[in-house]
């Protein structure tokens, strides 16, 4: 699929209004709110009543200062690109029309329009955030790695915000409503069972535990080492160590190179089927775009 336009930027795909003045042929319009329909791929689920209420005010006393992004449907009749936040702030605050720019945006831009918007302008939730990134590589056939370059973040971090929609509904929600963060419930993945998940999201919920704490109670316990093997200490060179770290930050995981005069192996640690599924996606995705390979050519 053509992903056309999504290299240009946040300014080319979403003007700032000084930018909007410049570009040939566009002008700002003045559309009636309830002519605008919600846009069906807009990744946010929840919008803080607190602070719509704040930038209520702020439109009260300001007025809208950056344009939503519209399509055209229908003769009168748009949907919303990008700016749920104003249109719902502006209507709350008793507005009847809103500044839009009117763009003729296809389908297949739909959601990555909406995707950098909200990421860029304002955080989603770490659900949602997974949600949208699951989204658009259903719909588009994105790569973890096309996704990571259009956002800005590390493959690892979209593999691993993925990764927490293996999570029960419920606990999705406890995510969502920020009960326990991203970082608990990457530790609740490691379990062994779903009985020990929801043991431990209880311990995590009624004791306070840490994410370190929590991750040391998921973790399954590994028998002690030999004492032979425990005499055996690892010296690595400061250049393998970059190495292992820059793996490490790629895979999220622990990852060790044993080197013996230029022959040797890498390892990568994993803690559960779900992380081992895990690594070997991101494995498998470097290796189909290497030139070696024939789905790389």
């Amino acid at each position: 699929m053509t992903k056309r336009g999504l290299g240009r930027g946040l300014e080319a795909l979403i003007p700032s209004t000084t930018a909007l003045a410049k570009e040939e042929g566009t002008r700002i319009h003045s559309l009636p709110i309830d002519a605008i329909e919600r846009n069906p791929s807009q990744p946010r689920q929840e919008f803080a009543e607190d602070e719509l209420t704040a930038l209520a005010d702020s439109i009260r006393d300001q007025g809208v200062l950056q344009p939503v992004v519209v399509r055209s449907t229908a003769p009168d009749s748009y949907q919303l690109v990008a700016g749920e936040r104003r249109l719902r702030a502006a209507r709350m605050a008793g507005f009847e029309r809103i500044p839009a720019l009117v763009r003729e945006t296809p389908d297949d831009e739909m959601l990555p329009l909406s995707l950098i918007e909200n990421l860029l302008r304002e955080n989603l939730n770490p659900i949602e955030e997974a949600m949208a990134y699951q989204a658009l590589a259903d719909a588009g056939e994105w790569t973890q790695g096309a996704i990571a370059r259009q956002i800005g973040k590390s493959r690892a971090h979209v593999a691993n915000t993925l990764r927490l929609l293996q999570l029960p509904e419920d606990i999705q929600a406890d995510v969502m409503s920020s009960a326990i963060s991203p970082g608990h419930a990457r530790a609740l993945l490691a379990c062994s069972s779903s009985e020990e998940m929801y043991a431990l999201r209880d311990r995590i919920l009624s004791q306070g535990l840490s994410v370190r704490e929590s991750e040391e109670q998921s973790t399954p316990k590994t028998p002690p080492r030999r004492k032979r093997r425990r005499k055996t200490t690892r010296v690595v060179s400061p250049e393998t160590r970059e190495l292992e770290e820059r793996l490490q930050r790629a895979y999220g995981t622990l990852v060790q190179i044993h080197d013996r005069k230029g022959r040797g192996r890498v390892s990568l640690d994993f803690y559960s089927y779900d992380d081992l599924g895990r690594l070997l996606e991101l494995l498998l995705q470097a290796e189909e775009r290497s030139p070696a390979s024939p789905r790389g050519r």
